[in-house]
This record gives structure tokens, C-alpha cells and sequence, in this order.
């Protein structure tokens, strides 16, 4: 099994709240494996050594029968808001934490890494470091540059709507927790796409892009599970827990149930 939406941050943070503007995130110690991730003076959650060391993931992993975890960063720490040269730093911290978890352990685990949204042509320069210097597969981002997760439909409905799938047929995305509301509101875009004045429509019609974006399982609920499968495939949904939060499915792929849903689990 193979888990794509787990996260992970290194132990010591860079302080950049001290050369930059704004509240940055920051690691509290608070026990010989607890710490407390605070954005400035606000504390954000109190998280523990699965975060940051391989070993009991991979305890948790062999608990569960996760053969492999997709370590990503927190969304916090996209920094999206904050001024960009201290946003690219941090990716960059990140990246090359993620990447040194990888090359220790390939075959237990992937990891994909994060850019700076708020300086385009840095993002751009810096995917092609992601992927081509430290050989990971991927980036993670935000819906937008305010980061807010509730909006992956509208992230999606835009990459349909504003061509962007059309104009590279390649590129693969991964909606996390199942895609939002993007499944549910497919039909109401195609009709809206369809009788609303001032709108381009793509070349197919909206819904026919389901099938085009993958999605994590991570929706808490078998039902809601069946009907993703029924609408785009059991072949474009992934295992994904939110690993290590308490907020995680555990064990992984708690609500997948292949004998209901035929089909292979396709690998990131």
C-alpha cells in the first residue's frame, strides 16, 4: 500500500523570523519527542517525532502494511503570504530535508517538494531543482497563494476552465481529501459553462476532465468512497491518511474496499 498524503518537517527550522518580516514557523521543544510548531508568537499544533524521524514512521508504516509513504510538507509552512525570499529559503530547507529522507530510504519512501507561489518565476526555476537536482517526483502546493484547502474545487475548476489540462495533456495532479467539493459541483460547472455569457470554454466538457486529476481517499467515509469510485475510476484514487496528525484514517486505507471497488491502486 501506498500512502500519498502524509507529512513531514525537519526537527530545526531555519529562524527566519529574525531576518524577516512576519510570523514564520517555528519548532518549540516541549519534550525529549514532543514539540509545539508555533507561526511567530501563535502557536498551530503540537506535533512529535513522527514528524521529523524516519524510525517510527516506519514502525507505523509496517503496523499498518504501508509499504511506502509520499512525505510532503505542512501547508503552514508554504508561507505563501510572507515576504517571498524568505518563503523560497524555507522551500528550499525543506526540499533538501525531504530529499535526504528519500535517498536514505528509497524504497520506503517518496517525498515531493514545495515552491514559493507568491514569486512565479522563482516557483518555476525551483520545480526544475525539485525534480532535476534532488530527484523528487513533484511538488506540492496550495489551492492558491492564500493556501486555503477548502478551495481545491475552485483550484481545479480553474486548471479545467482556464486550459491549462489542454495545454499540457502530461501533467499530473493529485487532488488531496478526495478533491473537495470538485466531484460535486462537476455538473453545475458543465451547465454553467455551457449557458453563462462571457465564459471560454475548454475543449471538452468540464466534467470529462474527472478523469484527468487523481484523488487521496481521504474523505472519512466509505459511501462517499463508493460514489468517487462510481464518477472517475478506481484507478485515479490513492491512499492517503494525512500521516501523522491526529486528524490521520488509521490505520491507512481504513474505507478502501477493493472488493467492492475492483481495480489496482495506481502508484504516484
Amino acid at each position: 500500500m501506498i500512502d500519498v498524503h502524509t507529512h513531514g518537517l525537519p526537527q530545526n527550522l531555519p529562524p527566519l523570523g529574525q531576518r524577516y518580516a512576519g510570523h514564520w514557523p517555528e519548532l518549540v521543544e516541549t519534550g525529549p519527542c514532543t514539540a509545539e510548531l508555533m507561526l511567530g508568537e501563535r502557536p498551530f499544533r503540537w506535533i512529535d517525532d513522527r514528524c521529523w524521524g524516519p524510525r517510527r514512521r516506519l514502525d507505523d508504516m509496517d503496523a499498518e502494511g504501508v509499504g511506502r509513504q509520499v512525505i510532503s510538507p505542512i501547508l503552514v509552512t508554504f508561507s505563501y503570504t510572507l515576504p517571498a525570499e524568505g518563503a523560497a529559503e524555507l522551500a528550499r530547507f525543506q526540499n533538501e530535508w525531504i530529499a535526504g529522507i528519500t535517498r536514505e530510504d528509497p524504497d520506503r519512501f517518496s517525498g515531493l517538494g514545495t515552491v514559493p507561489l507568491q514569486e512565479p518565476d522563482v516557483a518555476a526555476e525551483m520545480v526544475v531543482e525539485i525534480v532535476t537536482d534532488l530527484q523528487l517526483p513533484g511538488i506540492e502546493i496550495g489551492s492558491n497563494v492564500g493556501g486555503r484547502p477548502t478551495e481545491t474545487a475552485v483550484a481545479a475548476a480553474a486548471l479545467v476552465l482556464g486550459g491549462v489540462l489542454d495545454r499540457h495533456p502530461t501533467l499530473r495532479i493529485v487532488l488531496a481529501h478526495g478533491g473537495g467539493a470538485f466531484l460535486a459541483l462537476l455538473t453545475r460547472i458543465d451547465r454553467c459553462t455551457a449557458m453563462l455569457p462571457g465564459i471560454t470554454p475548454p475543449e471538452h466538457a468540464p466534467s470529462e476532465y474527472a478523469r484527468r486529476f487523481w484523488y487521496d481517499t481521504l474523505v472519512y467515509d466509505p459511501d462517499t468512497l463508493a460514489r468517487m469510485v462510481q464518477r472517475v475510476g478506481s484507478d485515479r484514487m490513492m491512499i492517503g491518511t494525512d500521516y501523522p496528525f491526529p486528524i490521520a484514517e488509521r490505520p491507512a486505507g481504513r474505507d478502501w474496499r477493493p472488493r467492492a471497488w475492483p481495480g489496482q491502486i495506481p502508484t504516484l
